[in-house]
């Protein structure tokens, strides 16, 4: 590796001192380049430490040919130890070609060599994780979405967001970190924008795209929809036997229903779509719609099934209603309609560090004989739910809601289960619904890796650690790979965890370290593995 100085003369131009000294010892040989690339010629150095005695010659090669009109300058002399430097202006098209220039200490210790030569430009491009913050009840607040740039090199990166394919003029809200303070640093950018609520009620897609190093661009998508993935909730309740009975014109059927997105409602009478538009009335309040249709009571007496039909994002639902009453001939059939049923989370806090609320909502069932349980990862749940029970109208053709809400603590759902709700009803039929918590918060770990710098390597008595920072809600396992090899020795490793971070330091000698060509953290949860590799090759090879 070159390492770079921003004056080669440091030493100046002097008269050379040779002390005699028993002690013989061989130098230790590092590369020098300029800082900054420099026009015409380049000014290259190399740099012998640590000898004894003082006599020691410098010679310059390239291509296999000796270069002349290299200048070595006196040594200097600590600790009974003594320190050399040679430099030599080479042309830039050699220079430019990327192949070496030969620095050859001789000494009686030993002739040492190294290399100087031009390095390619170290750009890293960025781990892009994009997710979104809720500043209070989803279905009624504004949505920050935080676009997080993470490992990247060097610090030129640009941060465009996109709306459905168009460019927002919002200015986001930025700051930017560094992982170390010399060495081989890498940049993480953090850029935050707001949504107001009428913007992500329809649903769009957002972008995340960054720009870096020559024109290289990196982006990430998410769909506001498959944040909140559940489908929307559809209650229909129809009016009564009396009630047709006694109307002297017309009667009503109603539709709610529960989403966060905007909702286009629709009916359809006997499974065609209804075409007198008139008919209906709406009525929107937070997450609620509400839907009315309003036929005549001679007409409602002439149908079979009425569809009420919910379509948000890219999901369509549907709830169909028979309303061919047995009264209106003279056999009276039993009536059992299953309940319709939505499983759905509630977070009590922080996603990451509070208890989880699940609600299991079972909507237009009759009669009135259900039953609830709860089970994780298929083990029956002894705790007790809080239920409640409504009644959609109050004779007739009546139906009932059931409520049943549980809660997880954080240690059992950061395991990342699937939890079933099962209900039974009528003569032995069952329904169920499952969710598993590790869907529910969908997106893979963040890995940030960060190693030792060079001048600690260098200067480390004995052992030098590397720290893998994972940021999840779910229990993590982190895990280490040296040069591709599964680590065994697990008394290398020490592992904290802080809410929703996980810090793993790995500690190895300096003599080990320097051995090392790339490191691996990989963090695995839930159905998710997310790896990140960094190359140590040369930062602290001779």
């Amino acid at each position: 590796m070159n390492h770079c100085a921003t004056t080669l003369d440091y030493w100046g131009k002097g008269t050379v001192v040779t002390v005699s000294d028993s002690a013989v010892k061989a130098p230790n040989v590092f590369p020098l380049v300029q800082c900054g690339s420099g026009t015409g010629e380049v000014t290259i150095g190399c740099m012998a430490t640590g000898f004894m005695p003082a006599s020691l010659t410098f010679k310059w090669e390239f291509g296999g040919s000796e270069l002349a009109d290299a200048v070595q300058y006196p040594t200097s002399k600590k600790d009974n130890q003594y320190t050399g430097v040679s430099q030599i202006r080479v042309r830039r098209q050699d220079w430019d070609t990327r192949k070496p220039f030969t620095c050859s200490a001789v000494h009686a210790g030993g002739t040492v060599t190294a290399d100087v030569l031009k390095q390619v430009e170290r750009v890293i491009p960025p781990n892009i994780t994009l997710y979104p913050v809720w500043n209070g009840q989803s279905w009624a607040s504004e949505l920050s979405l935080v676009c997080s740039l993470s490992g990247f090199y060097p610090d030129k990166v640009s941060v465009e967001w996109l709306l459905d394919g168009r460019v927002l003029e919002t200015s986001p809200v930025q700051n930017k970190l560094q992982s170390v303070e010399e060495g081989g640093k890498t940049f993480t950018l953090n850029s935050k924008i707001q949504l107001k609520t009428e913007e992500w009620k329809k649903g769009p897609t957002v972008q995340c795209r960054s720009k870096y190093g020559h024109d290289k661009e990196e982006t990430r998508n998410i769909s506001i929809c498959a944040i909140y993935s559940y489908p929307p909730s559809v209650h229909l309740t129809t009016p009564s036997f009396k009630t047709v009975i006694e109307a002297g014109s017309d009667v009503t059927a109603a539709c709610v229903v529960h989403t966060a997105f905007d909702v286009n409602v629709t009916w359809r009478l006997d499974g065609k779509a209804l075409t007198t538009p008139d008919l209906v009335t709406e009525v929107k309040e937070g997450a609620l719609t509400r839907s009315n249709l309003t036929v005549s009571s001679s007409q409602w007496k002439k149908l079979n099934s009425i569809t009420c039909r919910a379509e948000h994002c890219f999901t369509t639902v549907e709830k169909n209603m028979s309303v061919a009453d047995s009264r209106w001939t003279t056999e009276i059939v039993e009536r059992v309609i299953p309940p319709n049923i939505t499983l759905y989370p509630v977070w009590n806090g922080q996603s990451w560090a509070s208890e989880l609320s699940l609600v299991c909502s079972l909507s237009g069932f009759y009669p009135d004989k259900v039953s609830v349980e709860w089970l994780l990862d298929g083990r029956v749940l002894e705790t007790s739910p809080v239920q409640n029970k409504l009644q959609s109208v109050e004779e007739g053709g009546k139906t009932f809601t059931l409520n049943s809400k549980i809660q997880l603590k954080t240690e059992e759902w950061k395991k990342g289960p699937t939890v079933q709700c099962k209900s039974k009803y009528g003569h032995d039929k069952e329904e169920t619904r499952n969710i598993s918590i590790c869907d529910i918060y969908s997106y893979p770990p963040s890995v940030h890796l960060t190693t030792p710098s060079f001048k600690t390597v260098i200067e480390a008595g004995s052992d030098v650690t590397a720290a893998c920072v994972v940021h999840t809600a779910f229990d993590v396992n982190v895990t280490w790979h040296l040069d591709g090899k599964a680590l065994t020795t697990p008394d290398l490793v020490t592992e904290v965890k802080e809410g929703a971070l996980t810090r793993s330091n790995l500690t190895v000698s300096s003599s080990q370290w320097k051995k090392l060509n790339f490191i691996t953290c990989r963090a695995e949860h839930c159905f998710t593995t997310v790896e990140k590799n960094i190359s140590v090759a040369g930062n602290t090879h001779n």
